[in-house]
């Protein structure tokens, strides 16, 4: 969990103020994890959520 948000803070950091890198971004993101994780949506929900509780921790 801790690389993947690692990767994700660097990610966001380039992708700046340009709100069009940050969707690329965050696309291609949500598609990797899914991939990985095979998730339905609600699954791919709820590590969404466990993600975010994780990046708000380490801040």
């Amino acid at each position: 969990m801790f690389l993947l948000t690692d990767s994700l803070h660097h990610q966001a950091v380039l992708a700046g103020d340009d709100p069009v890198t940050a969707k690329r971004i965050g696309r291609s993101n949500l598609l990797a994890i899914h991939a990985f994780t095979g998730a339905q949506d609600e699954g791919a929900l709820a590590l969404l959520r466990a993600l975010h509780r994780e990046v708000l921790q380490a801040g």
